[in-house]
């Protein structure tokens, strides 16, 4: 008898596991999602729509005095 008590416990302590790595997975895998997208936003940002104040046939910058 002690043997089936056993196995119902090992069984009910695997299903909680896996139920909790699904659930800490899931979070995880969404932060790391929302972090690559944020990153590749800010290069995109600082790389394609950067504001320079200067002559754009020269390309130099202007610096005022």
């Amino acid at each position: 008898m002690e043997s089936y008590l056993y196995f119902a416990f090992s069984i009910a302590v695997i299903v909680v596991i896996f139920l909790l790595i699904k659930k800490i997975a899931g979070c995880i895998l969404k932060s790391v999602i929302l972090l690559i997208v944020a990153a590749l936003l800010a290069y995109v940002y600082f790389n394609y729509f950067k504001v320079v104040d200067g002559d754009s046939e020269t390309n130099v910058e202007q610096i005022d005095n």
